[in-house]
């Protein structure tokens, strides 16, 4: 505002300093008084500015008027097709499951599932902890949290007594992990043996010996391809074009080597099941009809890997519930890191970023413990 004191004008500024005002004086002629002016709306229009999108102004920093843009349909549907592949779809049928439990179990109790309260999560914990392990029960929470995401409700498993609850829970049951049996050498010649030599049996061996020298995880073996497979002078290179740790489809390349031992042979046993099923092209390995025992033209599914190789570790003798899918990659680290073989050449055919994984295995076998105490023992213990 402006007040006359001894003969000036003297401008107070009550939006800054609404207390006690900046005062700058000018001399009392039209020519200042137009100055202020002018610097005044200068200021306010940059104000004005600052405070709006980049949307409304045009290129001289006017005020444009606004359009709203009208997306096509298609372009919809793009848009939820690439939202939807941020996470894996095993990750979403996971959340599915999980998230299917949880209301069930809000249902039986008379109490709403969406939005949850912290006190409701919290009791459906403490009943689902008799019967689960807490890495179950840490992904229940993965699934509360995605659906109320996604409802963009309040998470409700973000409240400090579910954290401190869940946390109390892993220390009171252990978060030991239960690991299936590896199938190591020994082991994948007496399956081989144990596959037949029909149709049937060739699928078993194939998928045997490529899953288990490609070290290759389950899902990775049901999406492979013909078209991945590069047949070479020493045996075949494998393109797995997307996997658990590559999401987004870098791909890696796994190698297979021509043995000469016909039993254990990866590239003997892959030639026989493509010539036998006539598979040129697409999955190369499908499932065969238990009725008419007619080749499908859908790939197996990982879980059919699964119930091949507890299949074959029943045929020789072995607890099917020591062994899966997973025991074929896990054979070949444990067999390879057995032998001696370096961890980068280990991880070179497996895909791991990281030694971490590898130690786990490396663990297992008690390695760096042997070591140790051969050490301390010297060489003539």
């Amino acid at each position: 505002m402006f007040s006359f004191s001894n003969e000036r004008w003297v401008f107070t500024c009550q939006r800054c300093h609404p207390k006690r005002g900046d005062a700058i004086d000018y001399l009392p002629s039209r020519a200042s008084w137009r100055i202020l002016a002018l610097l005044l709306t200068a200021a306010r229009r940059q104000r004005e500015r600052a405070r709006m999108p980049l949307s409304t102004l045009n290129g001289r920093g006017r005020i444009a008027p606004m359009t709203a843009i009208q997306p096509v349909p298609t372009q919809l549907e793009r848009a939820r097709e690439y939202v939807y592949n941020t996470r894996a779809q095993a990750t979403y049928r996971a959340y599915r499951v999980h998230w299917r439990v949880f209301e069930d179990w809000c249902a039986s109790h008379g109490v709403p599932a969406l939005p949850a309260q912290p006190e409701t999560v919290a009791a459906f914990l403490v009943a689902d902890a008799e019967r689960h392990k807490p890495a179950t029960l840490t992904a229940r929470l993965a699934a509360i949290a995605w659906r109320h995401r996604i409802a963009k409700l309040p998470n409700p498993c973000d409240a400090l007594e579910v954290r401190e609850l869940l946390r109390g829970i892993r220390r009171t049951k252990g978060t030991r992990p239960t690991r299936k049996r590896a199938a190591t050498l020994d082991i994948i010649r007496r399956m081989a043996r144990a596959a037949g030599d029909d149709l049937r049996g060739k699928l078993y061996r194939a998928l045997l010996l490529v899953g288990f020298w490609g070290a290759f995880r389950r899902s990775e073996l049901a999406a492979l391809r013909v078209e991945d497979i590069a047949f070479t002078d020493y045996g075949a290179r494998i393109l797995v074009a997307r996997s658990k740790t590559d999401q987004e489809g870098e791909g890696i390349y796994k190698q297979l080597e021509r043995l000469a031992d016909q039993e254990l042979c990866p590239i003997a046993a892959l030639r026989e099941w493509l010539s036998a099923s006539g598979i040129t092209s697409g999955p190369a390995f499908r499932s065969i009809s238990l009725v008419s025992g007619k080749l499908n033209d859908k790939p197996i599914s990982g879980r059919h890997v699964a119930r091949i190789v507890k299949l074959l570790a029943e045929r020789i003798g072995e607890s099917a519930h020591e062994f899966s899918g997973h025991s074929l990659r896990a054979g070949f680290v444990t067999s390879a890191l057995a032998k001696g073989a370096g961890e980068m050449d280990v991880m070179e055919q497996t895909g791991h970023k990281t030694a971490r994984m590898l130690a786990v295995y490396s663990r297992q076998q008690g390695r760096g413990a042997r070591r140790a105490i051969r050490a301390v023992a010297g060489p003539d213990a």
